[in-house]
This record gives structure tokens, C-alpha cells and sequence, in this order.
């Protein structure tokens, strides 16, 4: 700030805005608003919002002429000899108010300097006041009529005086010209007479392949402006869940819809291009060591959620009506329309990417009908192109992979900003373009990616503030998982050097399918009901990839077969209506391992002889006999909690339970970890206790009725018909033998007699021959849905509003209506 005197008498004037009605346009405290202030911070910290709230509402005339008086100002600045040089063959004066006369004299370092400083106080001034505008009103207390809409859509979106263009138009284009203005944003283009706005892609990468001179100063300044974007495109936080798929957002559609190719292809290549310049720390530098609010960093974090706005609005304007869904969030995992693959693509990946919000609603006088930005990136087809995302992506991924793992070691609990907004990126490219998604999948880079995002779905997967970065990484791996070249390149070997102790699987070589079988059983066992609506979602894409895998892991074997035992257990199937899914899901799984990968999966079948006692129990389950002893069972568990939480002093439960599926007993399967190889079968009487993750099990009463209707259904018979085969020889070699260890047992699986015994049910997914019972592969797909669509925006916002509280808090303070804001 200036001196003191200055620093008082701005104060003064700031509740003069709220108690002088009908200021007069001409009063000097208009020029200290841009005069006065050195930083963002002061602007920020002299407006409080119970400032901007008091001029709003008790002296709004005053609150509309100082958005006026800030656009004029912006108007004059970018027509000033600092930004708009004269040709060579003109000398035009000056404006007297930027401190020059001379014509044809260069401005000085000095005006230069000044100009600049008022120009950034008028985009801070602009990006402190907008998201106050958006603030529902409240009703007249007294004639209890229906509150006034928010100011903004007098404001910026009804027309004034004899303009042809809305304030809130004018102030989106000159938001765009900033971006690019000369001197300003980016350099100066050598041509004659010099651009005012030089259309120049900020960074290397797509559609620049030279490297751009940039200034630390061009850095700022797209700093400033593109926050200065993000707030006017901000509406969204102030709009209820209800309505976040019909309210209008006027400002995202003079944007979106913009009709000017060249500026949406220079936006959109300079906002990718930033993005993926993004810069993380190495592993080895201590968090606290990183500079604080780094403008690359910021900047990068800026522009890819500017994108993500931008690849959120229907392709075509007026082309798709959508409803909001009024149902809870929280079933979106379950609402999210799960389909086989007759679907077509279009409809499974999502041609139009997001409903329009009611974007159609209010009329505005110069965007096109088509969402370009959307449009370029579903036609991107360079393989150039592809590799500079997917190398991008994968570097960010997994530096933030490696930097996570390295503080979870030393127990920091460290956020970035960036991890989300990355996977949300890549899920909107392959969504909505499949040449790159085949692309990535058989680039090299798509194994460390999907180690990566593997990684983030498991890491902080017990603590709530990380439930949409679990959510989003389990829902990419579903869009991965439809591919079937993703599975077949799943049996690549993961290096575990790169995963905190605690999730690496305990064999000396392991696929990425094994980690991923981990990761999910981790999930699924250990999160209780945090988790639970993405249970369905982590068994599809084992589904998805199963027919693929080769080679499973002693450990991923006993893991993915705990997984049937579970939900084999009556005392899981019959506690909530929805819980059979989770069973069928699981044996469509163990079934394609069977039907077309069991010659190479010797641990995998391995594993479901030491379960064969939970199969045979399932697949002859009398539903009068179970539901007797589901109840009385029940009553056991609810007298031994009254009994634990009336008597602490007993301290454990009594003897008879054992493991459950809160916490891993050990991180070795059975086979690893007995002294013999006798058929260990895991019990699931001792899961029963917490045998319903999160499903409505107090209110659900099974019935005849509704267990016909899906248990004659399970794929039972090729499970039966290969353990019928199987396990006795097993059990007479184990007899007759004296087998000392799990690898003599293998051994007997692997020899040629007892492959011999094992029935002909493999297939080819390869040639497409089957044996004649072997189901067909048929992918289950994600389908965008209302649901998931709300949900994502969701996200999305409350990211942005994360991002934006550190420097400035952006929207610190305001009244959101999304999402709530809790301090810590």
C-alpha cells in the first residue's frame, strides 16, 4: 500500500460506496481504486465481504458504477500508447491520463509502469467483486415476496442504455482480450502497425512446436487474468444441487459457444499446453521446501480447471435438454447406467459431455450454436499431439504418485491441488476422444499412468476429504477397464518400488492386475461403508479385464477368492437388497478367468480349491434353512455389541470371531503363510458382523419372492463342474503324499496328469472360440448419466473453490450454495 494518509483515505472511501448513494461518476475516489492499491492482497484485505455486501445491497447504484467505471478504465487502458503503439506512419497523442502527451514518444518505464499497475488493480477489483453478484438475495421480510433474483443477471445480462451487447458480454470478450494482449500477457507481434491483441499460443505443445519466449511478467499477468476468468465463470457455486444441470450460466456460454475459431483454437492450445507444463517437486525435497503459491504451478492448476469448465457444456447448444436429478449424489456409483456392450460408443463415452445447463435460456447476441473447444479436442488425431498429452500425464501422475508415497512414509498428509483435476482431464479425452484412448493404451506410458491412478484410488482411502479423488480414480479405471487391450496389457510387471510400504504386495514379481486386485480387496475390506456405493464399480472392472489376465499372484488369487467368499456368505446376500450384485459380479469374474485364462492362473485355481467348502455351501443354499439362521445369527451379533458396549471391561469380543473385513489379519494369503499345504478354506462365518459394507441391511427383509428372482441366475455350474474335477485328486495327492510346501502343491496343479482332470472349459478371446459354454465377453460400460454428471460438477467447483482459497480466498466468505464449506 501507498503511504499512510492514502492507505486512510481509500478506507474512508470504501464505506462512502455504501452510504453516499448515487456517487458521482466523476469523483475522484473512482481513479484510487486503481491508483491506490500495490497488490492483490491489499484489494483483498480492504474489501471485506461485509464491505462488498453493505455497497451491494444499500447502495447498488453505486455497486453497478464501479463495474462501469472498472470496464471504462480496462477500455482506456488497452487502447493506450503501452499497449497499442502507433504504426510507423501515424503519431497519435496520448491519453492524458496515462501521464503522456508527446505524440509519437514510447511511454516511459515510469507510465508503462503506472498503466500496468492500474490495469491489474481493475482486473483484482473485478475478480474480488464478481462472485458477491452471483449471492442469492433474500426475501422482503415484510411483504414476503418471492427474492429478487441475484444482481448479476441485471448486471451483466439485461441490456442497458442503446449497447447491442450485455455488460456481462462485453466484459467476457475484454476478459479474452487480456489473455492475449500485447506487452501484457504476450509478446508483441512483430507486424505493422503492431496488434493490439496478438492471438499467440502461450506454451509448446500442441499447435506450437517452437518454444515461446515468455517473461516471468507474462506469467503474472496470465495469473491474474485467468483468476479473474475463473470467477466470472463462477456462477455454478452459487446454484443449489438440485439445479446444477438447468441453471443458466450466461458467462460459460459466451465462452463455450464461442464463434471465432482462431481465438478458441489459441485459447484452448494455451490452456493445454500450460496445463501439461505443470511442475511438481522431486520426491526427495521436503513438501515445506516448495515455494509458496508458485505462479507456474498456479497458473498450470488455473488453466485445466478453466478446461474442465469448458469440456463441461454440451457439444451444441440448443441440441441436448437434460433435467437436474433431484436424488442424493451419493448414488451415483449405483444410478450410473452400467450397460453390455451393445452400446454404442457415442452413447457409452459420452457425444454429448455434459447437459447444457439451461445455457439456452437466456438469449445472448454473439455466441455460435457449437461448444468448439469440445469439438477440437474430439478431432484431435496427431500422434504428436497424443504423445505430448499422454507423456505430460503420465509425468504428472507419477511424479504426484511418487511424491504422495515418499510423504506417506514420513506420515505427511499433504494435498495437492493437481492429482484430481489431471485424472478429470484424462477422463474427459477418453470420453470423448477414442483415438487417443487407443492410442494411450498402447503407448508406453499407459502402465505407469495406470499404476498411478491405481495408486490414488487406494492412497487416503479411509480419510472422507479424499472420497472424490477415490471416486474419480475407481471410475477412469472403469473407462480404462472397457478396452479389451487395456486387460491384455494389465499382465506387465509393476515395479513396487515406487508404492509406500504398506500397499506393495508381498511376491517377488507382480502384474499391475495384481496390484490392482489389492488395491480394490483393500478397498472394499478395510473402508467399511465409506466407499460402499463404489464396491459394484471396483467388481466391474475386475469384471471387464478378467478375460485377460495371465499369471495372477498367489496373493491376488487369495484376495480376489476372499472377495467370492464374502459375498458367498448368506449373512452378506441376505442383509441388503442390492448385496446379491456383488456376488454375481464376482463369480462373472472368476468365471472368465475360467473359461478362458485357467491353463496360465495355476495360484488362481489354487485358491478356489481352498474354497471349496464356501461354493458347495452356496451353491446348495436352502433360502427357509439360511434365513433362519441369517436371523439367529443376527440377534447373536446384536446381543454381543450390547454386551461389548455394557461391559468395556471385557475387552475383545467372544471367542469364535475372527477376521473382518475392516481389517487385513495378515498381508499373507494362506498359501504363503502356512507351515503345509492343507486345504485351508476361509470361513465366512467370521465376516458376517460387518458382512454388509454400507448396504441396507437393518431395513431390508429378504423373501422367497426376491431371492428366486436372481439366485437361480449365478454362474454357478462351471465353478462346480471344475472344483467336481479337482478337488478330490488334490485331497488324495495331499493324503498320500507328505507335501512340505505351497510350490510342491503348485507343482502337482501344473503337471500334465492332473491337467488331464481338469475339464475342457478354456476358451480363446483371442480367435473368439468357445467352448460351448463359455459365456461370450460382454462389457459392462459406464454411461454418463444425470447423476454422474451432477456429481462431477460437483467436483469440479469445490476443486476450484479449494484451489482458489490460497493466495487470495477467491470466494472466502461468499454464500455457496453447491457444496458446504466447513473450516478446519
Amino acid at each position: 500500500m501507498g503511504a499512510t494518509d492514502s492507505k486512510i483515505a481509500f478506507r474512508k472511501g470504501i464505506f462512502r460506496l455504501s452510504q453516499d448513494r448515487n456517487l458521482a461518476s466523476t469523483d475522484e475516489y473512482w481513479m484510487s481504486l486503481w491508483n491506490v492499491p500495490d497488490s492483490a492482497d491489499d484489494i483483498f484485505s480492504l474489501f471485506t465481504a461485509q464491505d462488498i455486501r453493505r455497497i451491494r445491497d444499500q447502495a447498488p447504484e453505486n455497486f453497478y458504477l464501479l463495474f462501469d467505471k472498472l470496464y471504462e478504465r480496462i477500455a482506456i487502458i488497452k487502447m493506450s500508447p503501452v499497449f497499442t503503439p502507433p504504426a510507423a506512419d501515424t503519431a497519435p497523442a496520448a491519453s492524458s491520463e496515462l501521464g503522456s502527451g508527446t505524440p509519437a514518444v514510447p511511454p516511459t518505464p515510469q507510465v508503462v509502469q503506472a498503466t500496468t499497475k492500474q490495469l491489474l488493480n481493475c482486473i483484482r477489483l473485478l475478480t474480488r467483486f464478481i462472485p458477491f453478484t452471483f449471492e442469492p438475495r433474500k426475501a422482503d421480510t415484510e411483504t414476503g415476496e418471492t427474492p429478487p433474483p441475484p444482481i448479476a443477471e441485471d448486471l451483466f445480462w439485461t441490456l442497458r442504455g442503446k449497447s447491442a451487447k450485455t455488460f456481462g458480454e462485453r466484459l467476457v470478450y475484454t476478459v479474452l482480450d487480456l489473455l492475449f494482449l500485447a506487452d501484457f500477457t504476450v509478446p508483441r507481434a512483430a507486424s505493422d502497425p503492431p496488434a493490439r491483441t496478438n492471438f499467440y499460443i502461450w506454451e509448446s505443445g500442441i499447435g506450437q512446436t517452437q518454444l515461446v519466449p515468455t517473461s516471468k511478467e507474462h506469467v503474472f499477468h496470465r495469473l491474474e487474468v485467468t483468476r479473474l476468468l475463473l470467477c466470472l465463470l463462477s456462477q455454478a457455486m452459487y446454484t443449489p444441487p438440485g439445479e446444477i444441470l438447468t441453471q443458466a450460466n450466461p458467462a460459460l456460454a459466451c465462452l463455450a459457444y464461442h464463434p471465432d475459431k482462431k481465438v478458441v483454437l489459441t485459447l484452448l492450445c494455451s490452456l493445454i499446453n500450460t496445463a501439461m507444463k505443470y511442475k511438481s517437486v522431486g520426491w526427495g525435497i521436503p513438501y515445506k521446501m516448495k515455494p509458496a503459491h508458485d505462479p507456474h504451478d498456479l497458473l498450470a492448476v488455473y488453466c485445466l480447471q478453466t478446461l474442465l469448465i469448458l469440456f463441461n457444456v454440451a457439444e451444441r447448444r440448443n441440441g441436448f435438454s437434460a433435467s437436474a436429478d433431484n436424488g442424493n449424489a451419493d448414488r451415483l456409483a449405483n444410478d450410473a447406467k452400467i450397460t453390455e456392450s451393445s452400446s454404442s460408443p457415442e452413447s457409452r463415452r459420452g457425444s454429448d459431455a455434459a447437459t447444457p445447463s439451461g445455457l439456452h435460456a437466456i438469449p445472448l447476441t454473439t455466441v455460435g450454436d457449437v461448444n468448439l473447444f469440445y469439438g477440437y479436442v474430439a478431432r484431435l488425431h496427431r500422434n504428436g499431439d497424443f504423445a505430448f498429452l499422454a507423456s505430460n500425464i503420465g509425468r504428472i501422475l507419477g511424479q504426484l504418485m511418487r511424491n504422495r508415497a515418499s510423504y506417506f512414509q514420513l506420515g505427511n498428509r499433504a494435498q495437492h491441488t493437481i492429482i484430481q483435476e489431471t485424472m478429470m482431464f484424462l477422463w474427459t479425452l477418453l470420453r470423448v476422444n477414442m483415438k487417443f484412448t487407443t492410442f494411450l493404451i498402447d503407448s508406453e506410458e499407459f502402465l505407469p499412468i495406470f499404476g498411478a491412478i491405481t495408486f490414488f484410488a487406494w492412497d487416503n482411502k479411509a480419510d472422507p476429504l479424499f472420497i472424490g479423488q477415490v471416486r474419480m480414480a475407481v471410475f477412469l479405471l472403469h473407462v480404462f477397464s472397457e478396452e479389451p487391450r487395456c486387460g491384455e496389457r494389465l499382465n506387465g510387471t509393476f515395479d513396487q518400488s515406487v508404492l509406500p510400504t504398506a500397499m506393495r504386495i508381498p511376491a517377488a514379481q507382480v502384474t499391475y492386475a495384481d496390484a490392482l486386485i489389492y488395491a480394490f480387496y483393500s478397498l472394499i475390506t478395510t473402508t467399511k461403508k465409506l466407499h460402499v456405493a463404489l464396491h459394484p464399480t471396483m467388481l466391474i472392472v475386475l469384471r471387464n479385464i478378467a478375460p485377460y489376465l495371465e499369471h495372477l499372484s498367489g496373493f491376488a488369487s487369495d484376495k480376489l477368492v476372499r472377495l467370492l467368499v464374502i459375498f458367498a456368505s448368506p449373512a452378506f446376500f441376505l442383509a441388503g437388497e442390492g448385496n446379491y450384485r456383488l456376488l454375481l459380479f464376482t463369480l462373472e469374474t472368476i468365471n472368465y478367468l475360467i473359461y478362458y485364462q485357467l491353463p496360465s492362473n495355476m495360484q488362481f485355481l489354487y485358491a478356489l480349491i481352498r474354497a471349496n467348502d464356501a461354493v458347495r455351501k452356496l451353491a446348495g443354499f436352502d433360502f427357509d434353512t439360511g434365513l433362519v439362521e441369517f436371523r439367529e445369527a443376527s440377534q447373536v451379533r446384536e446381543q454381543r455389541t450390547l454386551a461389548h458396549l455394557s461391559d468395556k471391561a471385557r475387552g475383545k469380543l467372544p471367542e469364535g470371531g475372527s477376521e473382518q473385513p475392516s481389517s487385513l489379519a495378515s498381508p499373507l494369503p494362506p498359501s504363503e503363510r502356512t507351515d503345509s499345504p492343507t486345504l485351508h478354506r476361509p470361513s465366512a462365518s467370521s465376516l458376517e458382523p460387518q458382512a454388509t459394507p454400507g448396504m441396507d441391511g437393518r431395513s431390508f427383509q429378504p423373501t422367497a419372492e426376491w431371492f428366486q428372482s436372481w439366485y437361480p441366475k449365478l454362474p454357478l455350474a462351471a465353478l462346480i463342474t471344475l472344483l467336481d474335477a479337482t478337488v478330490p485328486y488334490v485331497e488324495e495327492q495331499l493324503a498320500s503324499n507328505s507335501l512340505q510346501s505351497d510350490a510342491q502343491v503348485l507343482a502337482i496343479l501344473r503337471s500334465q496328469a492332473f491337467r488331464q482332470r481338469i475339464p475342457n472349459l478354456s476358451a480363446d478371446p483371442e480367435t473368439g472360440a468357445t467352448a460351448p459354454e463359455a459365456p461370450p465377453i460382454a462389457v459392462r460400460h459406464l454411461r454418463w448419466s444425470n447423476p454422474l454428471s451432477a456429481w462431477y460438477r460437483g467436483l469440479l467447483w469445490s476443486r476450484i473453490y479449494v484451489a482458489g482459497t490460497a493466495p487470495l480466498g477467491l470466494w472466502n466468505g461468499t454464500a455457496i450454495q453447491l457444496f458446504q464449506v466447513r473450516s478446519q
